[in-house]
């Protein structure tokens, strides 16, 4: 099928050269970009295309990029706020997203989905948590594109029985979900720092063999150091992981709010991807700003690629709004020119696909790729003026004034409504199933009311 974006007022392709077209058009067939040329060659070229869509009214980007993501915690939205790192993961999330069941599992991945889609991003990465193969399947349905991880719990265990049960398990997971009906969702692995050495050994082994990513959180916060110094006797993370041979470009480190000079010294020698999610450090008081973590690595040219973390605890999905987190770098550092919007913008492009191992796949628009694409709406008043559309992106507008948005080339948001899957329908699931789920896990009563509803 032939898909022609006609005219658009911008494309910004964040492409090598980091082109900004104009009088410009997209042509699009089997779910790959095959032409971006000025309008009059892409209508010589392709004089008849099967779907027309008329974007003089919008600025097209690449699908933004969501490289941190728990779909269990969709629908405890407002259950865990203000609360530090050790009460919200055990008095609050964990206890909820344990009382899912695989249909309630499926549905809260469909919501972190419609959240995804309608604000623009068109990838992203799950960490993993329980029933992932309803989540993989939701996610598949709603037509994102994702790394979905299998998580090696059974490593907080020091070896053992626990070891091989995880690893007996990760491979049938591999094996149960490699044949998918085609590449829009890949399989991960996720594992704790604080894993034995002999797990990341092998865990490392396992995700070569398979060419797929492993995720991890580290770094995350003052209590996630003590743990991993408390467990493993060592001051930092990635000197533990270079002896147990688990450092490379297939690896990503989750958070990175409190990595170390030797740390980054060991990221850059061995290509470690990096995420970080600055709404989710910032609720959480994890210490962003004042470890100067990430600012350290972007001296280093270290990519840095940015996540949400979950809906309980960034408080949403939104990667714009997620991206201008970072602006609050330059208060704190007394220095103005820190993270222009072009910066922020291949954050949650180009950098993301980087670190998810798609960088030949998504991330930019370029001929050859996948048509990953989002139409914001200029017609909105966050976007006028329109004097810089980079700025006006990143700094004036946000998801919520997305227009269109395709995947794969499959039309998935227009004109702001879901097309790929019923939005009512799960809307109106949403609401009934995250009370039940309250309830059923004892979180209700544990959530403060402020102010009196009467």
């Amino acid at each position: 099928m032939g898909i022609l974006i006609s005219n658009p007022k911008f494309i910004i392709t964040v492409d090598p050269r980091r082109r900004i077209l104009r009088d410009s058009s997209i042509y699009i067939e089997d779910g790959k970009i095959v032409r971006i040329a000025k309008n009059e060659e892409v209508k010589r070229d392709y004089p008849s295309a099967d779907i027309v869509i008329d974007a003089a009214n919008n600025v097209i980007t690449p699908g933004l990029i969501n490289t941190h993501c728990h779909t269990n915690s969709r629908l405890a939205r407002g259950l865990a706020d203000n609360l530090f790192i050790n009460s919200w993961v055990h008095e609050r999330i964990r206890p909820f997203s344990g009382a899912l069941k695989p249909e309630e599992a499926n549905l809260s991945a469909l919501a972190f989905g419609l959240d995804c889609l309608k604000s623009g991003t068109t990838c992203m990465a799950e960490y993993g948590g329980f029933h992932m193969d309803e989540a993989m399947k939701a996610l598949y349905d709603i037509g994102m594109r994702a790394v979905v991880a299998m998580p090696m719990e059974g490593f907080w265990a020091r070896g053992g029985s626990a070891l091989e049960t995880s690893i007996g398990a990760l491979q049938d997971f591999i094996k149960k979900t490699r044949d998918q009906p085609d590449d829009r969702i890949q399989l991960s692995v996720s594992i704790p720092i604080t894993a034995s050495l002999q797990g990341w050994r092998r865990t490392k082994e396992i995700a070569d063999e398979n060419n797929i990513l492993i995720q991890s959180h580290m770094s995350s916060c003052v209590e996630s150091e003590n743990e991993f110094k408390q467990t493993h006797r060592r001051s930092h993370e990635m000197p533990f992981l270079e002896e147990a041979k688990a450092l490379g470009p297939n690896l990503l480190a989750v958070h990175s709010n409190w990595f170390s000079e030797e740390d980054i010294g060991l990221i850059l020698q061995h290509k470690v991807k990096v995420n970080h999610c600055p709404t989710a450090a910032a609720t959480g008081a994890y210490g962003q700003l004042k470890s100067g973590s990430i600012l350290k690595m972007m001296e280093h040219s270290i990519p840095i690629a940015l996540g949400s973390d979950g809906a309980a605890s960034s408080n949403f999905l939104d990667m714009i709004r997620v991206a201008y987190q970072l602006v609050s770098h330059r208060d704190a550092r007394i220095d103005a020119s820190l993270f222009h919007a072009e910066t922020l913008l291949e954050m949650i492009t180009c950098n993301g696909a980087g670190a998810l191992l798609l960088d030949r796949v998504t991330g930019s628009l370029e001929e050859g790729k996948a048509a990953d694409i989002v139409l914001f709406d200029i017609k909105r008043h966050e976007w006028q003026p329109l004097h810089n559309p980079v700025s006006n992106l990143m700094f004036s507008a946000s998801g919520a004034t997305v227009d269109t948005v395709l995947v794969d080339g499959k039309v998935v948001v227009q004109a702001g409504v879901l097309k790929s899957m019923n939005q009512e329908e799960i809307l109106g699931r949403m609401e009934k199933t995250a009370f039940d789920l309250a309830e059923r896990s004892g979180i209700r009563d544990k959530v403060p009311k402020a102010w009196p509803i009467e």
